[in-house]
């Protein structure tokens, strides 16, 4: 109910189309509660996530086989943003992007250049089926304690077809394992206004770039410690930086 993947192929497997829905994106806490199907506002913004979506507004509490309740132009104007790059291993980056990309464009190499010894990559893969990363492997290696910047050339596009903001480009290197108090709680929402959530804010006070992905938050419960992965994908957390936590992101950034 919180949320699931569905995507649909074609018989030779062509994806047609992917969502990945969440229920905050009811933007009403009583119908997330059940009985109220998610809507699509703009078919022709299929792209379109969390925006592009709301509860039905049909007093059956849903449209199946009928045209949507909340049907209405909504176009996708932004522009992608790359949001981070992640070192997987020796050679290989994983780059992710604020939204769905167009997939026949993130194989082509020469969109992606690597300061240092790096260059070009020599392959560069999209994950399907949301196209919101790439991975690229190198040739060289990425050399420990050395800090690289990934910069994308102004050629790529989401699959609206806005392009993706100019001179685009992220800091990585490989992270170094963390020490106690390296990363610190810094800020803390546990009563959040109507309509939001709570958040975590983790502060990396050392001269170190620490990967969130070896890190849990946790919390204690009658003595039993309950602990939470922050991310799978990896995080980087460089020094003097901010990062916060919280199961709704976006009523964060809409509330504060």
């Amino acid at each position: 109910n919180s949320g699931q993947e569905i995507s649909l192929y074609t018989p030779a497997q062509l994806l047609m189309h992917y969502v990945n829905f969440s229920d905050n994106w009811y933007n009403d806490n009583f119908k997330m509660n059940g009985g109220w199907s998610l809507e699509q506002i703009d078919p022709r913004n299929y792209c379109g996530e969390a925006s592009n979506w709301s509860a039905s507004t049909d007093l059956s509490g849903g449209t199946p086989g009928r045209k949507n309740s909340i049907y209405a132009p909504d176009p996708d104007l932004t522009a992608p943003i790359l949001l981070r790059a992640v070192v997987n291993d020796n050679r290989t980056l994983t780059l992710y992007f604020s939204e769905s990309m167009n997939s026949n464009r993130m194989d082509e190499l020469s969109r992606y250049t690597a300061s240092g010894n790096l260059g070009h990559p020599i392959t560069a893969t999209p994950t399907a089926p949301a196209y919101k990363s790439v991975v690229l492997m190198f040739a060289d290696t990425i050399v420990v304690g050395q800090t690289y910047t990934i910069s994308i050339s102004d050629t790529l596009t989401d699959c609206s077809g806005n392009m993706i903001v100019l001179n685009s480009s992220a800091q990585f290197a490989i992270a170094y394992r963390p020490s106690s108090g390296d990363v610190v709680i810094n800020e803390i929402l546990s009563n959040p206004r109507e309509g939001g959530a709570d958040f975590v804010e983790l502060y990396n006070r050392s001269n170190k770039i620490i990967d969130l992905k070896q890190l849990l938050l946790g919390t204690l419960s009658n003595g039993t410690p309950a602990m939470k992965t922050i991310t799978t994908e990896g995080y980087l957390l460089f020094p003097g930086t901010y990062v916060v936590l919280s199961s709704n992101t976006d009523a964060v950034r809409q509330q504060y």
